[in-house]
């Protein structure tokens, strides 16, 4: 770097130096921010103590009624609830009891108060804080079936349920009726080795409507390292029938009434999902929406709460509810969507992961290697892959270095002439022309290898088979690594090193240097060279800041590409390409005659009729 451009740094760093001293409060205001601050916090302190008060009042109240009810005689405790609640009295009232269901792969925890699922636990992951990973948690989860029973409304949230039957997977709960005919009735049943649990819902009360509406409300507890892409990774997904999933925004709180039949919603979090799946479809009018915290940290990323109009065939109603890893190859057996919740990116990038990068990452996985040494192989077979482009530019910008005096005597010729700009670029086309170089063709087998970067960019981040998978010093290489932990936050940055990350910017400033000094530099003007020269230490620069809290695995597969890249146009300018015997074919090319391609023959025809045409024009007048 020339003393120019350190001195253009430095007026830069000075600058935003300043601008930041300038713009930064005084005390006063700090004061008066502070005091603000203090007053909203105090305000919010007060609101959450008075909706805890106003809850705990409630529920003494309901208590209190419960305890004064039950103390009634049999007589007047039915005729009491028989017209307070109508014909569901006798589940009005009752002792709140837990069970428990499992499977190999799913612990539940049934409530007998609304006969919901008030805790379900993934065996087979842990949070990475050791946890168990807690899929729909009592705390946050809401699951009430509104049912129209003539004049009266019921809410399965408020019934208390009895065990018609059990088994160690599955459970059948009832709400008795004062009727004996009459009864609501759930229906629990995990299957065999999987993550899904059959859901069944009954109803025998008269004239009830053949619907009903599902009011589902669910908050992700936080599971992974990385809180910030946890929560940007999380959000609400919807299909209708015969349609490609859509998916509310994951950047801020958003919400949808569905304007068709709807086969499944789904809370879809950063590697889990909790998808409510209906054979006969939620009907149109239904509402979901996704509320998105302010907060920057736990313990809840997003939360989803859903209407949904769920209709009735017989008083019945069943649904299939996946609690489970979004795992690409899990998902897509089920033939229901839910795989297009993984962000392996859109169009051509989505197929080159689907078909290129997870077959090969499944096939070495199943060698039972180590993660971070799949990484490395994938990372030098699709180098391999690439290797032909590689070539072919490194290639181009051997022919551009050897036509670099040339184009430097052009650029000399014209120096300092006023309005030569065009016909300086007219000789070095023609000299491009002359020596059969193509100045664009270094850049072709550049577009060729991005969508490859996007694809595996996409890829690490979304695979949960990175997730709690360490190599070297990284402890999870789904989430970003720490090499040093600093004992403050940067703003942009954060407030760790990622090793990777540093390892990679710096192999991006050396791939980035050696393909600047193979370049005919000469073909640019001085602030064209001035400016690819601060890019050479500006693009490490961004990288470091914009991958120090991304996924470990990515930042290690780019610095091992970057190596392997290096290498690769080492060993092709050392043993493959001798830049003399093509100095030495670039001028006899200049003596060769050059035959027309259809397009230049059509582009002086063109030019010579527009000639023609003017010269008419010219006699006319």
């Amino acid at each position: 770097m020339d003393k120019n451009a350190i001195t253009g740094l430095l007026l830069i760093g000075a600058i935003l130096l300043g601008w930041q001293l300038w713009m930064s409060p005084n005390e006063q205001e700090l004061e008066a921010q502070k005091a603000a601050q203090d007053s909203i916090a105090l305000v919010q302190q007060q609101i959450s103590e008075e909706e805890q008060s106003k809850a705990i009042q409630n529920k003494q109240a309901e208590l209190k009624l419960a305890d004064s009810i039950m103390s009634m005689p049999d007589s007047a405790k039915q005729a009491y609830l028989a017209e307070e609640y109508g014909s569901m009295a006798p589940s009005m009232v009752g002792n709140t009891t837990i069970y428990e269901i499992e499977n190999e792969y799913i612990h539940a925890e049934i409530n007998s108060k609304g006969g919901y699922i008030q805790k379900l636990e993934l065996k087979d992951y842990k949070t990475y804080d050791s946890l168990p990973v807690e899929v729909i948690n009592g705390d946050s989860t809401k699951f009430n079936l509104k049912i129209n029973a003539g004049d009266n409304t019921y809410n399965t949230s408020d019934l208390y349920f009895d065990v018609v039957k059990s088994t160690a997977s599955s459970i059948v709960l009832q709400a008795k009726s004062l009727n004996s005919n009459e009864y609501v009735q759930v229906t629990y049943n995990l299957e065999p080795e999987s993550h899904f649990v059959d859901y069944g819902f009954q109803s025998t009360l008269k004239n009830t409507a053949n619907l009903v509406v599902l009011d589902w409300k669910e908050a992700a507890l936080t599971k992974e390292k990385s809180y910030t892409q946890e929560k940007s990774k999380s959000t609400g997904y919807y299909k209708y029938f015969d349609e490609n999933p859509d998916y509310l925004s994951e950047r801020s709180s958003d919400d949808v009434e569905l304007e068709k039949k709807t086969q499944w919603v789904s809370f879809k979090q950063q590697f889990f999902a909790v998808s409510l799946i209906s054979n006969d479809g939620f009907n149109a009018g239904s509402k979901y929406a996704i509320t998105s915290p302010d907060s920057k940290h736990g313990p809840y990323t997003k939360s989803v709460e859903a209407s949904l109009n769920t209709p009735l065939n017989n008083g019945s109603t069943n649904l299939r509810i996946y609690a489970g890893p979004l795992k690409f190859n899990l998902v897509k057996t089920f033939d229901l969507g839910l795989e297009k919740q993984i962000d392996l990116g859109w169009g051509f990038f989505r197929w080159i992961s689907r078909f290129l990068i997870i077959p090969v990452f499944d096939l070495l996985d199943g060698w039972g290697m180590h993660y971070g040494l799949i990484i490395l192989i994938m990372t030098v077979l699709i180098k391999l892959l690439l290797s032909p482009i590689t070539y072919k530019t490194y290639l181009s910008s051997a022919k551009m270095k050897a036509l670099k005096p040339e184009i430097e005597e052009i650029n000399e010729k014209y120096k300092g002439k006023e309005g030569s700009d065009m016909q300086k670029q007219q000789d070095i086309m023609a000299l491009y022309s002359k020596t059969g170089v193509n100045p664009l063709a270094g850049c072709v087998p550049m577009l060729i290898q991005f969508p490859f970067l996007i694809a595996m960019f996409r890829f690490f981040p979304a695979s949960i088979e990175l997730r709690g998978q360490s190599f070297l010093w990284a402890d999870d290489l789904s989430s970003y690594d720490t090499l040093f932990q600093l004992p403050f936050e940067i703003p942009f940055y954060g407030d760790h090193v990622s090793g990777f990350t540093l390892a990679m910017a710096i192999s991006t400033f050396f791939y980035t240097k050696n393909n600047n000094s193979q370049m005919a530099m000469g073909s640019t003007n001085g602030m064209q060279a001035q400016q690819m020269k601060i890019m050479t230490y500006m693009m490490p620069l961004m990288l470091l800041v914009f991958f120090n809290s991304y996924s470990a695995g990515l930042s290690l597969y780019y610095f091992t590409a970057n190596i392997i890249t290096i290498t690769q146009q080492w060993a092709v300018k050392k043993f493959i390409i001798n830049e003399d015997k093509i100095h030495q074919q670039i001028q006899d090319n200049k003596n060769k005659p050059k035959k027309k391609g259809k397009f230049q023959q059509r582009l002086e025809q063109m030019q010579q009729m527009q000639e023609q045409q003017n010269r008419q024009t010219r006699r006319k007048k």
